[in-house]
């Protein structure tokens, strides 16, 4: 198999990639010491539960030795990133906002020997690193700045602009956001100011006016989605569905996920909720969007009545959580219904005739198994209310209507920029 561009940068960077967690902790044990491993675990753990900070990028990058060990693991969307960056062309100039240790601002740099490049993060270990790592990769045409992304103004605008994981990083209400349904969600977020971002208006404020921004964030729904895509919005940076995508990323420590490319600019019509939506039916995949799936489902057809139900609050590793089951049902179907504010959402048994009665020794069982569980703290009889904020509602369009979902293979259908 051919090599990609981002495996010719790791190779001349000399970046360890690992075929497994246990090689991982091997190779950072032998070559940065014990300790230096029991704090990259402790702050795995903790990025783990939702729990990260800005500075964390100096316990991984605060030598160009360690970078190289960790950056692969640590930060595993990185090599399927520097892929897709590499299809950019033309390069005139191009930030990095929160490069940490520099790795993509200097991949820009040496895919473009003739653009100049500027990498921009808060932390000033990180950026001793990334200074480092241009010298000795002999890399004149970049340049690292320490400063924080928020009220960021370097009297300039750029053609191209890009982020990976920093707006889940550095805003601190992303992680405060608990949700039943991404759907219902979604109208909220969308609402013109609800929401927004100092990275986003650092974006906007640094992009020439035909630049793109670039950005791939840890979205873990799409209500989280739907939130970044808002925050651009409010700022002029709009959508554009023809060039996002979902990336998938196969981490050594986490497994398989799902994360949203997101290209914004100005010469773009701005999104809607439905837009978003089927844009984001037409990239999944089906084995690793199990929870918007379900949402669909229950968003399709009349709205459901509830039969009976429970509502669980619970704590585990110190983050607290709620969850519901419940027996729902349309006239001859019945459906059993798990949602979590963790963002699980699962249809667990569904008929289309015999009601829900069916269901209910199912239910009862699934009731007692859930209350049993050491992390649950309590729990309550589901009332009509709670229906109404679990359930995904049908996605309205503005004039009233009702949107037909989109199937899987739907053709991409692209979208005429704004000329005006």
């Amino acid at each position: 198999m051919q090599p990609t561009p981002a495996d010719l940068f790791y190779a001349r960077c000399g970046i360890e990639r690992h075929a497994g967690a246990m090689e991982f902790w091997a190779e950072l044990s032998l070559r940065c010491g014990d300790d230096v491993a029991r704090e990259v675990g402790d702050l795995l753990e903790r990025r783990a539960h939702g729990v990260g900070d800005a500075d964390d990028v100096a316990v991984f990058a605060c030598d160009p030795d360690r970078q190289r060990v960790t950056v692969d693991t640590a930060s595993p969307h990185t090599w399927a990133w520097l892929n897709v960056l590499a299809g950019v062309s033309d390069l005139g100039e191009a930030l990095d906002l929160g490069c940490g240790g520099g790795v993509v601002t200097c991949f820009l740099a040496a895919l473009h020997p003739n653009a100049h490049v500027v990498g921009v993060d808060a932390n000033p270990t990180a950026i001793a690193t990334a200074r480092r790592m241009a010298r000795e990769l002999d890399l004149p045409n970049v340049d690292f700045v320490v400063a924080d992304v928020a009220g960021l103004d370097l009297g300039r605008r750029f053609d191209l602009v890009v982020s990976s994981a920093v707006w889940a990083e550095t805003e601190q209400w992303v992680h405060a956001g608990r949700w039943w349904s991404a759907l219902n969600e979604m109208p909220r977020l969308f609402a013109v100011g609800a929401v927004s971002s100092h990275l986003a208006v650092a974006a906007e404020r640094h992009l020439d006016r035909n630049g793109v921004y670039l950005s791939l964030e840890r979205c873990r729904d799409l209500a989280g989605l739907s939130a970044w895509v808002a925050a651009l919005q409010n700022v002029g940076l709009n959508f554009d569905a023809t060039i996002s995508d979902m990336l998938t990323i196969d981490g050594v420590l986490t497994g398989p996920e799902r994360l949203p490319f997101v290209a914004a600019r100005r010469e773009t019509l701005p999104a809607t909720v439905n837009d978003l939506v089927q844009w984001r039916l037409r990239v999944g995949d089906p084995r690793l969007d199990e929870s918007l799936l379900a949402e669909m489902v229950m968003a399709t057809g009349t709205p459901w009545a509830l039969v009976v139900g429970r509502v669980f609050e619970a704590e585990e590793d110190g983050d607290t959580f709620s969850a519901a089951l419940l027996l729902l049902e349309r006239g001859d179907e019945g459906k059993l219904y798990f949602a979590t504010t963790r963002g699980v959402r699962e249809v667990l048994a569904s008929s289309p005739d015999g009601g829900a009665a069916q269901f209910r020794p199912l239910f009862r069982r699934m009731r007692d198994e859930i209350g049993s569980r050491k992390a649950v703290r309590s729990g309550r009889v589901a009332v009509d209310a709670d229906l109404a904020v679990v359930v995904p509602r049908p996605i309205v369009t503005p004039g009233g209507g009702r949107r037909p979902l989109a199937p899987w293979n739907a053709p991409r259908r692209t979208r005429r920029p704004n000329r005006e």
